[in-house]
């Protein structure tokens, strides 16, 4: 009989354990590799192993955990009856999952998704636990950013413009980071500091705090976008003191950032240290709230530049619809001041002939005073401008060192700043535009174009005016000198008619009264005026034998007569500057029945002027002394007249002759 062979577990003993020993250390590898914290307690929750992930979690190493229990990671966050539900679900066999905060070996806090499994022994009874915890804190921080997003986002559809969207961010800001305090600052173009547009709770002091460009940790992030946390307000003063923190704060700034340009910082104070999570969290609103003050402030320029145009386009209006000059620089001078937010301002005309600049137009003076004056070209500032053709500009008129009249003048009313501009039209200076502020001013570049085609719209506008104003004096001295002319053929007229009594002068005034009585239009009288003076300008064409015949005329000779109207339409029609007073000369024989010459016209056929001089001409005739008669008692001259009216005259014309008072 063949011995019995040998227990297997005896023969293979040390080949099982090898072989158990490799394939816990291939599960424990496993379960260190994994992503998820492990951890085995026994029945009374004291640890009994971790895995790697673990330590690495909570921050503690192997040696400091095992035979602890979980107490060691808790936060405070979770309330009793949160465990004991945990302890009731375990101890009952059944598998607990869920959610909670823990605090990790450097006091930080972090989320985890837990999930605890009973492990029963041979006998069926509960002998240890094992966790699972896997650290959500990065999703949860996630969740809080978007939710502090949308909230954010939801409270910002309120507001249309920069005002509205400041407080909305600071209050937002201050609820999610549990912050007593909050400001934001944004960059004042002109003068490049940092300006403090609003602080609220333990920052409501520093609304309108205006930072120095370039100091401060405010101008830091803005220029360079990168945030600042402050650690112990006490310290930091002491070292910067231009933001004035609470000495009991900490506080962190951050950028405001869209579109890769910074419009701004925000200002966070906390009684407790400021996490990194909470700036993160922070500068997710940021984000959102910094392209809302983007495009708001987009929209202002926008809005600003249509108004800026609408503005030049009134002014265009003006200029292109009147020639006042004082109308036109007084609109210009009124959307400078809207449009630029300027306190006063003013336009200096240049006399090229006296070399000297003198008010045109003003406004924003409080004292009458500064209109008055003369200054001469290369003096002052204003004056140099002139000879320099170049913009100056003054931030600070107490800093004037030359002696400047205007400037000592203009200080009573408290101006700080001062540009002067040159007004320029067609490469000549017609002038200077001083601007003058009541505070320091350092203007921008789109202020500074707005400015500039202003300041062309004035030059334009007086060049125009002074090109008006020229041609209206040329044409006046055309017009005397036409007047002269024309004076000088009736004169000459008079002498060979033996006109001496002043009968045309007399008759044109007697026209000249009539014509307003029946409404004749002022730019009418002129025509009427001048075609009175010349009524027997045709006689030029009778011959003196005939003109100046002391008897009776003949049929013949009466025939050469009646031509002289003739003769006058012809000699005026060809002057432009004559053809609009015709009506007279060529008229003033017609009779309102039909019967008169050259052409025989009746009623209203003929010319209302010619109707008027008409009467006029024969009431002269009657009342005064002739040759061949003596002159006509009134009595017996307004008996003719109105036996003629509606025969050799018009009805009306006689009765006005006679109700108006002319005579």
């Amino acid at each position: 009989m063949c011995p019995a062979p040998l227990n297997s577990c005896g023969q293979d003993v040390p080949q099982r354990v090898e072989q158990l020993h490799k394939q816990l250390l291939i599960q424990t590898a496993a379960l260190d590799s994994t992503l998820h914290a492990i951890a085995i307690t026994d029945i009374s929750g004291h640890i009994l192993w971790i895995n790697s992930t673990f330590s690495k979690m909570s921050g503690y190493p192997v040696s400091e955990v095992i035979g602890q229990t979980f107490r060691l990671l808790k936060s405070g966050w979770q309330e009793q009856a949160f465990y004991m539900n945990l302890w009731e679900t375990i101890l009952a066999g059944k598998v607990w999952h869920g959610e909670l905060t823990n605090r990790r070996k450097d006091g930080k806090l972090f989320s985890e998704e837990l999930t605890i499994t009973p492990i029963r022994g041979e006998a069926g009874d509960i002998t240890n636990f094992v966790a699972v915890m896997h650290d959500i804190s990065i999703n949860k921080q996630r969740e809080v950013e978007i939710d502090a997003v949308l909230t954010v986002a939801n409270d910002l559809r309120t507001a249309s413009d920069r005002a509205g969207i400041v407080p909305i961010l600071l209050k937002q800001a201050m609820r999610l980071l549990d912050a007593n305090g909050s400001a934001i600052a944004f960059l004042d173009t002109a003068s490049k500091d940092m300006l403090i547009e609003l602080g609220l709770g333990e920052l409501r002091k520093w609304t309108g705090l205006r930072i120095p460009a370039g100091e401060g940790v405010t101008s830091q992030v803005f220029k360079t976008g990168l945030p600042v946390t402050i650690s112990g307000a006490s310290a930091y003063n002491q070292s910067i003191a231009k933001e004035p923190i609470p000495r009991t704060s900490y506080a962190a700034c951050v950028p405001l950032v869209a579109q890769e340009h910074t419009v701004g910082a925000l200002w966070i104070s906390s009684e407790s240290r400021i996490e990194e999570k909470s700036l993160t969290l922070l500068n997710a609103v940021t984000d959102i709230a910094a392209n809302a003050v983007y495009r708001a402030n987009l929209q202002v320029k926008t809005d600003q530049r249509l108004k800026r145009l609408a503005a030049l386009r009134v002014i265009d209006e003006a200029i292109s619809s009147s020639l006042d000059l004082s109308m036109t620089l007084g609109i210009l001078l009124d959307q400078l001041l809207w449009q630029l937010d300027v306190d006063a301002a003013d336009v200096l005309l240049l006399n090229p002939n006296k070399g000297t600049l003198e008010y045109a137009a003003l406004r924003g003076f409080h004292s009458r005073d500064v209109s008055y004056g003369r200054f001469k070209v290369g003096e002052g500032i204003a004056g140099k401008v002139v000879e320099t053709r170049e913009v100056i500009q003054v931030p600070d008129l107490n800093q004037v060192e030359d002696q400047d009249s205007r400037i000592e003048q203009v200080k009573g009313e408290g101006f700080i700043s001062y540009l002067a501009v040159p007004l320029i039209a067609k490469g000549e200076v017609k002038g200077v535009l001083d601007i003058y502020h009541r505070k320091k001013v350092l203007p921008d570049r789109e202020w500074m174009n707005f400015l500039e085609a202003l300041a062309k719209q004035a030059a334009i506008a007086i060049d125009n005016a002074l090109l008006f104003e020229n041609l209206q004096r040329s044409n006046l001295e055309v017009m005397n000198t036409y007047d002269i002319t024309l004076e000088g053929w009736v004169r000459t007229l008079g002498l060979r008619d033996g006109d001496t009594g002043g009968h045309t002068q007399r008759v044109t005034d007697y026209t000249l009264k009539l014509a307003k009585a029946v409404g004749v239009a002022d730019t009418e009288m002129e025509n009427i005026r001048r075609g009175a003076l010349l009524h027997d300008i045709g006689k030029m064409g009778i011959p003196d034998n005939v003109l100046r015949k002391s008897g009776p005329l003949t049929d013949e000779e009466r025939s050469i007569i009646h031509m002289h109207p003739i003769y006058a339409y012809e000699l005026l029609m060809p002057i432009p500057y004559l053809r609009t007073a015709i009506d007279i000369p060529y008229c003033h024989h017609e009779k309102w029945d039909g019967s008169g010459y050259p052409r025989g016209l009746k009623g209203e056929e003929i010319p209302l002027a010619a109707r008027l001089f008409s009467v006029a001409d024969v009431w002269d005739a009657l009342r005064s002394d002739r040759p061949y008669r003596s002159s006509w008692s009134e009595e017996k001259a307004v008996l003719y007249l109105r036996k003629q009216s509606g025969c050799h005259f018009d009805p009306r014309v006689v009765e006005i002759f006679f109700q108006s008072g002319i005579l």
